[in-house]
């Protein structure tokens, strides 16, 4: 993991040559604020994980401009959205499912809720197994993260997942679909033990 320290030497790089150095654009505001700015930032996962990662992988499986790539599912978008559209979620649930024809209208909460309840039985059998083994890391990680307890093993197990999610993710979904909501999935584990 970087540091505060080469945060600030990359950014007084990017500053002085006006193009990002290691992903560094400029300075940050947090660095006046903070001593560690890297550590003492916190990852929201409700915008980081649901509306950034798991919004991404909305996009790229169901967006028409991805067909002839081989995580498309836009062939069978009928298929996931007839099983989405017919499940009876429990009460604590409060939106119904929708169509992956309204991503771009999901709430937050929609997303979180496919995520944790959804995804991986509707795409059980549609989306090829490669794809579903690589997505249930993600899955399994972020549920360990979520328990109300956890423990250092589960931590560890829940790290492992996410670091081979963000691994595999370039060979399976390509480098341009790799963000730094992609990257911030392997610490977040260390939020869980620094707090």
């Amino acid at each position: 993991m970087r540091t505060s320290r080469e945060c600030v030497t990359f950014a007084r790089l990017a500053l002085n040559d006006g193009s990002p150095h290691m992903g560094v654009k400029g300075p940050c505001a947090l660095s006046k604020l903070m001593s560690d700015f890297i550590v003492g930032t916190a990852i929201d996962q409700m915008h980081r994980v649901f509306g950034g990662v798991v919004k991404k992988l909305l996009s790229l499986w169901f967006d028409p401009s991805n067909r002839g790539e081989p995580f498309s599912l836009i062939d069978m978008s009928n298929i996931i959205n007839n099983r989405l559209i017919n499940i009876k979620p429990p009460s604590f649930v409060h939106r119904m499912p929708r169509s992956t024809q309204d991503l771009v209208h999901w709430k937050a909460s929609e997303l979180k809720n496919w995520f944790f309840y959804y995804a991986l039985p509707v795409m059980q059998g549609v989306m090829q197994q490669e794809y579903l083994e690589h997505f249930s890391l993600l899955v399994a990680g972020i549920a360990l993260l979520n328990l109300d307890s956890i423990t250092n093993a589960e931590i560890n197990m829940a790290s492992n997942f996410l670091h081979k999610f963000v691994r595999e993710f370039e060979n399976l979904c390509g480098l341009k679909n790799c963000s730094i909501n992609l990257h911030l999935l392997i610490h977040l584990p260390k939020c869980n033990t620094s707090h």
